[in-house]
């Protein structure tokens, strides 16, 4: 067989700006469409852009491009532009949909799939050698060479969005509904109440956007990515809303389109109590967090109004200054309280206000509260402290280096978690050994650092077994090197309630995990565990 290397290239001649079918007025976006390389195996443009196919084979006989006549493809001529913003002049009209030209530039009218079907004849056998061999094929005497290029076209983006509040359908924009900021007088006013929510949902499909930003005004967040975006109105006013869809990536043609939202957000002083909402917390730079049920009006000199009151178990017993009182930079809801002495987590903290100085934004009082406790910071060792993560557990039983192997007893379970959705089942019968399961996640301990050890469990049946909660050396391949105990070793009791086990313990340097182990033999115990924490433990100075 003769060996004509036939080279199919593909050049891209792609504008890189292109307009709407329409211009709207107030729309502040460009849709840019591109495509890197014609020689790669994924072909994309977007809508109502062109590409050029040249056919360089050597001593074809007969050749031709063409397309379907239902692809809304069109053949172009002339001397086309990156300047030109339409190609629609340049549509060949005295071709249909078959062309023998060597180099055509096709333009795409309509979205989806389309096929560029190249036609050869030769006198003799010849193929294409490239990323996939095409070997010509023998018909009527002829050899022919019967390809396509696929070409992906993308749509021109169009948003398409709903409105919520409290569950009722408020606006429902369609991707074909055009909406100009100029018709604002006739859109409809929703009123809400200072620190109600309207929930914006994402519908947009046309373009196949991967992305969204919400802009709104008056809204807490201002801005957001999500593609159900919950915004609370906290200031009094009248505010609009606007949303563009995106979309990004490697070969695919990037673009964006802006919508108005139509609708007026009214919002109106609340009839509901303006007071603290949550609990309140240390932040790791020992800043107190006090979030509100409404955005604060900026406040300043109102330090004393706030009572800090701090215990520990060393006998340390006394009020802390306030150092400063503030609205967050980050978020209007929140009050932050800077202290003028340090704070330990070992503390035992808690924050009264005496009420009627500061105000929301829609001018309601905060309400007075007194000895709110403080969840003091004290990041979790643990990466699975709850089971929630599945995979992230050894299997069991596993064995311990000291050739103990527990046989069976230890499983994940839903029966009866203390939070969330798992809890870790174990059950020992009288005749095993003992029982036991590990954590995989590991952690480094340091010498001379004291830690938190806290568990939580639930006795079913206490039938006098030992617990020997482990904090243990461990291998990469689950087992665990027996010698390394912390925690102590207790008879559980108290059936049919959580309860919680809570050790201070010394460290020692090294990498270790969290392995448990029931011991006894001849003994029984049924039980759920949950909630395993190892954090550093601040102790209190003494003077």
């Amino acid at each position: 067989m003769k060996h004509i290397k036939i080279l199919f290239t593909l050049f891209l001649m792609v504008t890189l700006f292109a307009c709407e079918n329409e211009y709207e007025p107030l729309n502040e976006y460009s849709d840019v469409d591109w495509y890197t390389s014609g020689f790669q195996n994924d072909k994309v443009v977007g809508l109502n852009k062109y590409m050029s196919f040249s056919d360089l084979s050597h001593n074809a006989m007969s050749h031709s491009w063409s397309f379907s006549d239902t692809s809304g493809c069109k053949f172009l001529k002339g001397n086309i532009t990156r300047q030109d913003s339409t190609y629609i002049p340049f549509i060949d009209e005295s071709l249909d949909t078959i062309s023998d030209a060597g180099t055509v530039h096709v333009l795409f009218t309509t979205p989806g799939l389309k096929h560029i079907r190249l036609r050869n004849t030769f006198v003799d056998n010849v193929s294409f050698k490239g990323n996939d061999t095409l070997e010509a094929v023998n018909q009527n005497g002829e050899w022919l060479i019967d390809t396509s290029f696929v070409v992906d076209v993308y749509d021109s983006i169009q948003s398409a969005f709903k409105v919520f509040r409290d569950g009722i359908e408020l606006v429902n924009v369609d991707f074909d509904q055009q909406v100009f900021l100029s018709d604002s007088s006739s859109w409809p006013v929703q009123e809400v109440m200072a620190g109600e929510k309207l929930e914006f949902v994402d519908m947009s499909t046309v373009g196949r956007p991967d992305s969204r930003t919400w802009y709104l005004n008056g809204g807490n967040p201002s801005t957001s990515a999500d593609s159900v975006a919950l915004i609370n109105y906290y200031k009094l006013g009248t505010y609009y809303a606007r949303m563009v869809s995106s979309r990004s990536g490697q070969n695919i043609p990037a673009g964006s389109k802006m919508k108005y939202i139509p609708l007026k957000v009214e919002v109106i002083k609340s009839t509901l109590a303006f007071k603290l909402s949550d609990d309140i917390v240390e932040t790791d730079d020992e800043v107190l967090i006090l979030n509100m049920t409404g955005e604060v009006s900026p406040f300043s000199g109102l330090e004393s109004d706030f009572t800090v009151h701090v215990t520990n178990a060393n006998g340390f017993d006394q009020n802390i200054e306030v150092q400063s009182a503030s609205v967050s930079a980050t978020s209007g809801t929140t009050i932050e309280l800077k202290l003028a002495e340090p704070i330990y987590n070992s503390d035992v903290i808690t924050v009264s206000y005496v009420g009627g100085t500061i105000n929301s934004l829609d001018e309601r009082q905060l309400e007075a509260f007194s000895l709110k406790p403080v969840t003091m910071y004290q990041p979790n060792l643990i990466t699975n402290p709850g089971f929630e993560d599945t995979d992230n557990l050894w299997g069991t039983p596993h064995t311990f280096t000291d050739g103990t192997t527990p046989a069976k007893g230890a499983e994940l379970s839903m029966d009866n978690p203390k939070n969330g959705d798992f809890s870790m089942y174990v059950n020992k019968t009288v005749d095993d050994a003992n029982v036991g399961f590990g954590n995989s996640g590991s952690f480094i301990l340091e010498a001379g650092v004291k830690y938190t050890y806290r568990y939580d469990y639930y006795i079913v049946n206490d039938g006098a077994a030992v617990w020997e909660p482990r904090i243990s050396l461990a291998n990469s391949d689950g087992t665990v090197v027996n010698g390394k105990l912390y925690g102590g070793w207790f008879n559980p009791n108290g059936e049919g309630v959580w309860q919680t086990k809570e050790d201070v313990i010394n460290g020692d340097a090294g990498s270790y995990t969290v392995a448990f182990l029931c011991y006894g033999g001849g003994k029984s115990i049924e039980a759920y565990l949950d909630n395993f924490f190892l954090g550093v433990y601040e102790g209190r100075p003494t003077e």
